[in-house]
């Protein structure tokens, strides 16, 4: 037995296979201890000085430095094997050995050696594919980890790592399985990555979906493709609605049907002209009473916080008329009757300003329009 061999020397050793070209009757052997030659002692001896002069003697070395992903990927038994049968099929008598950061070539001339580096280089490829935060969510999804199986078990040799701070996710294997992965990884981040739409809606709808239609907000997240998609409702005035978050098609899936359920709620407008209507829903006893409202029935009450016209406030009235024009009414919304032409639509402007066949308005209690809205067209139509 020859054990006091190095790993490198053995398997040059064993590669070159010298002895073929000799005369001899020795019968060599190799296991994972080292060389074995059965023969007289002549022959033997005859072999290993052989080995010595046209073998030993000539190895030399090359090292280079190496990223952590390729050393990683090299310590690994598949990936060793994979290149022993290349440098095998190129007739390359070398071996390599991996230290902490770089990759150790041993070889019997210098010409074999750098064909083996350049054959390493070329075979053992490494793509970085940038994330940002939408992409990066992504990967906390469950099919991130069915993209990484298939791609692993589809390759040859892959090493597949993400950056701690998710800015990247590295592939590094055999030049077109990595290839292959990184474009099966972009894929999967233009399908997934995680981006988000606002869809807006009046508030007060907002909070009726949210207080009446919770259910059919979790069917909306469960109906699209992606279950990771999410629904917040926001209540903020004129910026209320929902955002949606999840995969660019799950968003605009769940949008959708958002806008849908938004649109089966119907909303009406009531602009009193009572004085006081707004003083007395601030109060403990007016807000009892919306509070009853919304229990007895599935509905959500708002209190505009406009201004209105004071009674007896004479001057504002004749402001109003007086002053610029008002502006156009607006149509907060609409609403059309199944099975009849009837629209109905509720407009906010000055009640003078809408064109209606017909006004129903308050007057007060002794018939007279002195007051509010009564007034006000009592006042235009005289003009």
């Amino acid at each position: 037995m020859v054990t006091n061999l190095s790993a490198a020397q053995l398997q040059i050793v064993k590669n070159s296979r010298f002895w073929e070209a000799m005369s001899t009757n020795v019968e060599v052997s190799f296991d994972g201890h080292g060389m074995s030659l059965e023969g007289s002692e002549t022959d033997i001896m005859a072999v290993k000085l052989r080995m010595h002069e046209q073998v030993l003697s000539q190895v030399r070395s090359r090292t280079q430095a190496c990223d952590q992903f390729k050393v990683k990927l090299l310590r690994k038994s598949a990936v060793s094997q994979y290149f022993h049968g290349v440098f095998e099929q190129m007739q390359l008598n070398v071996t390599c050995t991996v230290t902490a950061g770089e990759v150790v070539m041993h070889g019997l001339d210098d010409s074999t050696i750098d064909e083996a580096i350049s054959t390493l280089d070329r075979e053992l490829f490494e793509i970085k594919v940038p994330l940002d935060s939408a992409s990066s969510a992504a990967l906390s999804l469950a099919q991130w980890k069915d993209v990484e199986k298939t791609v692993t078990m589809n390759s040859k040799v892959l090493e597949i790592a993400v950056a701690a701070d998710k800015t990247s996710v590295t592939c590094c294997g055999i030049h077109h399985d990595v290839d292959n992965a990184a474009e099966e990884i972009r894929k999967f981040l233009r399908q997934y990555a995680v981006v988000e739409k606002f869809v807006q809606m009046p508030e007060g709808k907002v909070m009726y979906i949210r207080k009446h239609l919770t259910t059919e907000v979790e069917n909306i997240a469960k109906s699209v493709k992606d279950e990771a998609v999410k629904l917040e409702p926001i209540e903020d005035g004129d910026r209320s609605g929902f955002v949606v978050r999840g995969s660019s098609q799950a968003v605009q899936q769940a949008s959708a049907k958002v806008l849908d359920l938004s649109k089966d709620i119907l909303e009406v407008v009531h602009d009193s002209d009572v004085p006081g209507t707004q003083k007395y829903f601030a109060t403990k006893r007016g807000r009892e009473s919306l509070t009853a409202i919304e229990n007895k029935w599935p509905v959500v009450v708002l209190m505009s916080q406009e201004e209105l016209i004071e009674a007896g406030d004479d001057d504002a009235a004749t402001r109003s008329l007086s002053g610029a024009k008002q502006a156009e009414p607006v149509i907060k919304s609409e609403v059309s009757v199944p099975n009849s032409n009837t629209v109905i639509r509720v407009l906010k402007g000055g009640v003078t300003d809408c064109h209606a066949e017909a006004l129903i308005i308050t007057i007060s209690e002794d018939f007279k329009h002195t007051d509010g809205a009564a007034r006000l067209v009592a006042v235009e139509g005289r003009h």
